[in-house]
């Protein structure tokens, strides 16, 4: 009889990462909820930093965009699914000088984040500044957090 040398694999969280990605591919939406669909130059991915940030009375979200013009920033709210689009076009150069290391990446980027229900979405405020989107979105009255007074 011939004696085998066990070894420990850690396959299975390689397959659980693997089955994640799957899903969220299938449903083109990844587990917290921000879908990460980028058509990016040379297939680099771009996806800008978000924070989504729930006050008493308002949805604050974040983005850091910095050297997008804010022409090229486009914000849509439909169905309680606030999407964010832009592109950063490429600086045309006639001359190339050598480059050692380029890592800034042009193209066009889509984030997208589902929203609680109960927002008011007439007063959507967007603010561009310094290279952060800033979006501000009231809740209805209804959605508030009320106190009450216990007697």
């Amino acid at each position: 009889m011939n004696l085998i040398k066990w070894k420990k694999q850690n396959n299975v969280s390689n397959e659980i990462a693997n089955l994640n990605q799957w899903i969220s591919d299938f449903f083109n939406e990844s587990p917290d909820l921000f879908t990460q669909n980028c058509s990016i130059n040379k297939g680099n991915p771009f996806l800008p930093e978000i924070d989504v940030i729930e006050n008493d009375d308002r949805i604050e979200v974040k983005v850091d965009l910095p050297g997008f013009e804010k022409e090229n920033i486009h914000v849509e709210f439909n169905a309680n699914r606030l999407r964010i689009t832009g592109e950063r076009k490429t600086e045309e150069e006639t001359k190339r000088n050598h480059y050692f290391k380029s890592e800034r990446v042009f193209g066009r980027f889509e984030r997208a984040v589902t929203l609680p229900t109960g927002v008011n979405a007439q007063n959507i405020k967007a603010v561009y500044k310094n290279g952060v989107l800033e979006l501000t979105i009231p809740k209805t009255e209804e959605s508030k957090v009320k106190q009450i007074k216990v007697n």
